[in-house]
């Protein structure tokens, strides 16, 4: 049971409410991808990885590609990481004092707006 591997399965209908039903506005889902590299910045920040005011996230859209990028010298998450924390929704583990994003769910702002995320 202990190496047992789980999929997560999401309907349809709960992607929809996570996504057009809390973003109308597609630059809603902008704010959301900044908030996140903010506190990725501010994680860095606290644990001295970066000084305080050094971080930087830059936005950068181009129309010929129809692509928008968001990059920010921020925290990441350890490469052991990713698939644990992007397979789950919902659970964020930020500080809501501290943090600007705390539901765990916008990473999938775009998904109704985005070809690809």
């Amino acid at each position: 049971m202990a190496n047992e591997k789980h999929h997560t399965r999401i309907g349809a209908f709960v992607l929809e409410t996570l996504t057009t039903g809390m973003y109308r506005n597609p630059l809603d889902t902008l704010r959301e991808y900044v908030q996140n590299a903010f506190d990725s910045i501010r994680t860095a920040e606290r644990q001295c990885v970066i000084k305080t005011d050094a971080g930087r996230i830059h936005v950068t859209i181009s129309e010929k590609n129809r692509t928008l990028s968001i990059r920010d010298n921020g925290i990441g998450v350890p490469a052991a990481d990713v698939a644990a924390r992007l397979v789950n929704i919902g659970m964020s583990a930020k500080n809501l004092e501290t943090d600007a994003g705390f539901r765990g769910i916008g990473r999938l702002a775009g998904i109704a707006y985005c070809d690809r995320v």
